[in-house]
């Protein structure tokens, strides 16, 4: 299971401190808030396409198992992978003016 780090200063955990007895358990606790939240509305979304798909598809019945339906869909891409197709369509921008890269 891969595993996030979060580096904060000193004053940042003294901080936290002042209000939550245990920092790792508050920030946990807002990662896997923030989690919940963003796999609702996900399959919130989700359902709703295929309904209006009118799929004959059988939906199966928990999140994680609607969210997998997505990701493995042939051409499915994560958010680096579509911010990289956005950035290859973006055509690169010339400087202008008599003296490009020059920043005054």
């Amino acid at each position: 299971m891969p595993e996030i780090k979060i580096k904060l200063t000193d004053f940042e955990v003294k901080l936290l401190e002042h209000k939550y007895p245990d920092v790792t358990d508050y920030a946990t606790a807002i990662v896997r808030g923030r989690i919940d939240h963003y796999a609702d509305n996900l399959v919130d979304r989700l359902l709703k396409s295929a309904i209006e798909a009118t799929s004959k598809e059988p939906m199966p019945m928990n999140t994680e198992s609607i969210i997998n339906l997505m990701f493995n869909e042939d051409g499915y891409l994560n958010a680096v992978e579509r911010q990289a197709v956005l950035d290859e369509a973006q055509p690169a921008q010339q400087p202008e003016g008599p003296f490009p890269g020059l920043i005054v």
